[in-house]
Parts: C-alpha cells; sequence; structure tokens
C-alpha cells in the first residue's frame, strides 16, 4: 500500500508540474523559443560545480542505478528465468527478461526526463526570472513560487502536499535501499571474522532503524538542506563514471553470450563512460586548479 500510495502521490505532483508550467503562459513568465534556444547554447555555466552535482541526480540518479538490481531481485521479478542453465529455454527465457528491462529502461527515460524538463523549466522561467535565489534559510518559501505564481494560495497548499509525498517517499526508498546495501557491506567486509554472524535479514532490519536516525542527526547537525542536498547529489555523480565501468565490466566478464547486446550499444556504452568520467576529471581539475 505504502508503495502504490507514494507511486500516486508522486505521479499526480509531476502531472501537476507540467499543468503548472502549461499555465505559465497566462502570466509575464511564460516560456519562448528564444529561451529555449538560449537554454541549448552549447557553453558552459559560471558555477560548473552545480550543474556537475545536478548531473547526479536528474532523472535517474547513480543511487537509484545501485538499487535497481536490488528492487528486481527482492521482488521476484525474474523468478521465471530460472537459474542458469545452459540449454535453449533457459536462453530464451533470459531473453525475454532482458527485453522487459529494455522496455523499463527506455519508459523509465521518457518519464524521468519529462518530468525533469518540466521541473527545470517551471524553475528557470519563475525563480530566474524573478531573480530569486535558493538558500538554505528559505529552501521551501522559495521555491513554493514555482506554483503560487500559476495556482494562487492553492498551488502552494498543493506543493506542499507535493513536496510531503516527494519527501517521504525518497526517504522511505532510500531507507529501505541503503538498509539492504549496509547489509551487504557488513557481510562483504566480515565474511572472515571469527565466531557466528549475523544473518541479512537481521542486519537489514537493524539499519532500517539505525538509517533514519543517523539521517536525523546529520540533519540537526548541520541545517543546511540545500547545502546536504548538494554534497549527495555531488557524491552522486562522482559515483555515476565507477557505474559505467562497472557496467563494462559486466558486459565483458559476466554477461552470458546469449545476452550480449549489439556492437551499437556497446560503443555507446564506451561513449558514455568516456563522457562521464571526462566530465567528472574535469571537476577534479577544476577543483585542484
Amino acid at each position: 500500500f505504502i508503495e502504490k500510495f507514494a507511486t500516486s502521490m508522486i505521479a499526480f505532483f509531476t502531472i501537476f508540474t507540467i499543468f503548472a508550467v502549461l499555465s505559465l503562459y497566462w502570466t509575464d513568465y511564460g516560456i519562448t523559443a528564444q529561451n529555449i534556444q538560449e537554454g541549448l547554447s552549447f557553453r558552459l555555466p559560471d558555477q560548473f560545480v552545480i550543474a556537475f552535482a545536478a548531473f547526479g541526480v536528474i532523472g535517474i540518479g547513480a543511487a537509484e542505478l545501485i538499487y535497481y538490481p536490488y528492487w528486481c531481485l527482492e521482488k521476484g521479478y525474474a523468478r521465471y528465468v530460472g537459474p542458469k542453465e545452459e540449454t535453449p529455454e533457459w536462453e530464451s527465457r533470459a531473453q525475454g527478461w532482458m527485453n522487459v528491462l529494455r522496455w523499463d529502461a527506455w519508459i523509465s527515460m521518457v518519464i524521468y526526463t519529462g518530468a525533469t524538463v518540466a521541473f527545470y523549466l517551471l524553475g528557470a522561467a519563475i525563480l530566474h526570472g524573478k531573480g530569486l535565489e535558493v538558500t538554505n534559510d528559505d529552501l521551501i518559501p522559495t521555491l513554493s513560487n514555482l506554483y503560487r505564481e500559476s495556482f494562487g494560495i492553492p498551488g502552494l497548499w498543493i506543493f506542499l502536499a507535493g513536496a510531503l509525498a516527494v519527501l517521504y517517499s525518497t526517504v522511505f526508498i532510500s531507507t529501505a535501499s541503503n538498509a539492504r546495501l549496509s547489509a551487504d557491506l557488513w557481510l562483504l567486509f566480515t565474511k572472515h571474522a571469527k565466531g557466528k554472524g549475523v544473518d541479512r535479514a537481521t542486519l537489514t532490519k537493524r539499519a532500517c532503524v539505525l538509517i533514519p536516525v543517523l539521517y536525523f542527526i546529520f540533519y540537526v547537525s548541520v541545517g543546511k538542506p540545500l547545502t546536504l542536498v548538494f554534497i549527495g547529489a555531488l557524491a552522486q555523480a562522482l559515483i555515476l563514471p565507477f557505474l559505467c565501468f562497472s557496467a563494462i565490466y559486466f558486459h565483458y566478464y559476466q554477461t552470458h553470450a546469449a545476452l550480449l547486446p549489439g556492437k551499437f550499444w556497446v560503443a555507446l556504452l564506451w561513449i558514455s563512460s568516456f563522457l562521464m568520467a571526462a566530465v567528472g576529471f574535469y571537476q577534479l581539475f577544476e577543483k585542484l586548479k
């Protein structure tokens, strides 16, 4: 129920955001073709580190790419494939599952790209148009302008409800996912330790309790939500190149021959990996310069 409720709330909030963008044409902040052309111009922003941080979390972020296999396995979506066998029947079932993953990836790309573009256009039109700067002290009040400009006071309340749904689902999903990552990490580093260890299910339950407490302590100690978001986004951006090269490793050393993609997709994998690594090294060079 929680999963379906959170998904429904986020879907509603995203659709509401798209309507908010369309409603801008009845205000002083309507988006023009010139604005779009300027936004697509090939030039780096003055504060590239902010753009680099956003690169790590827009659409499907680095963390979601790590979580995704966990939920596919735990939900049992691929159970029909069965244990690996060197038989044509198993290869056929595995190829069917890979086809499901391809559809999931393409549909997700369309949904996340559309939602990201809508949020970006809304922010660029209103926040930039009004000259508003989002800071740690007035994060929520400033962001509420995105919807108040289009829908007035009702827009403020819908924004607050949507923000609650998005933040709640983020905490809920990240806690459950990071608990599984933490359990696996603990078992990885203690598998050679002497004595009777704790099973993974117990470790996961303990982590589900401990992680929200750590979230709360960390937030209260720092007290700067925008800074925390920025740090997390920057960390995810730095993880992306490692994920790409991990995908390359799995492609060449862990993938069954019957499931290998075509040369065109392999070339795109190498290109995207190189570009992500190049952006990461550029950011590192700028910081050390």
